[in-house]
């Protein structure tokens, strides 16, 4: 990363890799971001919970974690370059 840093340092000069409106962009991104996972996943509990499940396999809330934060990596990288 650091080879990385001093190459970009050294053909851009002294440009900074984000500004302002990228970060308002990724904060308010990543509040929306929030909430959705916050109402969508208890939604699901709720829905799963009326359909008689009673429990759930240790495994099945790791793939559902695994694909919550690759979703919300996509989108952060899709925010950043907008």
């Amino acid at each position: 990363m650091l080879i990385f840093y001093k190459l970009n340092k050294r053909k851009n000069g002294n440009v900074p890799d984000i500004d302002e409106r990228t970060v308002l962009n990724l904060k308010s991104y990543l509040m929306i971001v929030l909430y959705v996972v916050l109402i969508g996943s208890g939604a699901i509990v709720l829905v799963l919970y009326s359909m008689g499940v009673r429990s759930i396999e240790t495994g099945m809330i790791a793939v559902y974690l695994i694909a919550i934060y690759l979703l919300i990596g996509v989108g952060d990288i899709v925010t950043k370059h907008l």
